[in-house]
């Protein structure tokens, strides 16, 4: 699914993936309270949270997380 989306936003988005045994992993998910795996972070430009979704959302609940974060 990830990878499907990350296609179709092509330049739009940045989609980053974290490892949570790995240091940086775990200092994103004390950052942003990831307390299951997955977990998807949204945010803005502003690093604002968007959508903070454990557990796997739908691709269209990401999508639409992505262009409401990208919106002026």
């Amino acid at each position: 699914m990830v990878d499907g989306l990350e296609r179709e936003l092509g330049e739009r988005a940045q989609v980053i993936r974290l490892n949570v045994t790995s240091p940086l992993g775990r200092q994103a998910g004390a950052r942003y309270q990831a307390r299951f795996v997955p977990t998807f972070v949204v945010t803005d430009g502003r690093g604002n949270v968007v959508l903070n979704r454990g557990g796997r959302p739908s691709k269209q609940e990401l999508l639409d997380a992505v262009l409401a974060a990208a919106a002026p």
